[in-house]
């Protein structure tokens, strides 16, 4: 298959599997406590990721730890507590909108702090994603009465969004000293 076919197949079945996560999280914290969920997930992650980096022989980078333990905290707990804590009280369908809109237009934000410039059609593009999930989160609501717990629900979901802005900035910064493997090998743990 030619590579320009396979991009964007590649692109559409990680989006696919990524909405399907959104459905196995409700029907998880529907059966389970939400924070219980995010901690069994990410124990298997850090088993996994370790024996991959071991098999892989990954050098775990030199310098500071600092920016990969935060990001573990905001990427790894401050995420899934949120998102599972918010799944809990909210639709599937509302986290698998807010979040994946949010989380660019946060992370640009973010990453203008660490010298990211943004554009104007970056801008247009932020502005767009911003309207789209506010659009989302009001046509959510049942009725004329707003339901508090479904709201809540999707603030947490959006908490969760800017925690993994701070991750992917966070992340972007502890790249310069070490690999992806390693900088998700040290991150998942501590999460």
């Amino acid at each position: 298959m030619p590579r320009s076919l396979l991009t964007p197949l590649v692109a559409f079945c990680v989006a696919l599997t990524w909405s399907g996560s959104w459905i196995t999280g409700k029907l998880a914290v529907s059966s389970a406590p939400p924070l219980e969920v995010s901690t069994v997930r990410f124990v298997v992650a850090a088993i996994a990721l370790v024996g991959i980096a071991i098999v892989a022989r990954t050098d775990l980078g030199r310098g500071s730890l600092w920016p990969v333990v935060i990001a573990g905290i905001f990427g790894y707990f401050g995420y899934n507590a949120f998102v599972f804590v918010g799944l809990a009280m909210a639709p599937a369908s509302d986290g698998a909108l807010i979040v994946p809109t949010l989380i660019p237009v946060l992370t640009a934000i973010a990453a203008s702090f660490v010298g990211e410039r943004l554009t104007a059609t970056k801008l247009a593009g932020l502005a767009v994603a911003s309207v789209g999930a506010a659009i989302v989160i009001a046509a959510g609501q049942s009725g004329d009465a707003i339901s508090s717990r479904r709201l809540i629900g999707d603030v947490l979901m959006l908490l969760g969004a800017g925690c993994w802005a701070v991750y992917t900035v966070l992340g972007t910064i502890a790249l310069r000293s070490r690999s992806p493997l390693a900088v998700v090998t040290i991150a998942a743990p501590v999460g």
